[in-house]
């Protein structure tokens, strides 16, 4: 599937699958699912698990898993790498 970030909305095609409201990544028309700080993606209420340096998508822990151009790609590879996408 080719999904794509529209500055507000993750979708698929034309449907709204995710929405970025500036500090939450939350399922369209749903609750929150994951808290982005400007550095670091974590769980809503939970622990930090990936950070954003540059171009490259970091575990916490420190090992690199991805690359991504802009930050509508990092969190689709971020949903994806969680199995939600």
């Amino acid at each position: 599937m080719a999904y794509k970030y529209d500055g507000k909305y993750i979708l698929d095609g034309s449907r709204k699958l995710y929405e970025f409201d500036g500090k939450y990544i939350k399922k369209y028309c749903g609750g929150k699912l994951y808290e982005f700080d400007g550095k670091y993606v974590k769980k809503y209420c939970g622990n930090k698990l990936y950070e954003l340096t540059g171009r490259d998508i970091k575990k916490y822990c420190g090992t690199r898993i991805a690359q991504y151009k802009d930050l509508g790609e990092a969190f689709i590879k971020v949903l994806a790498l969680e199995g939600l996408l």
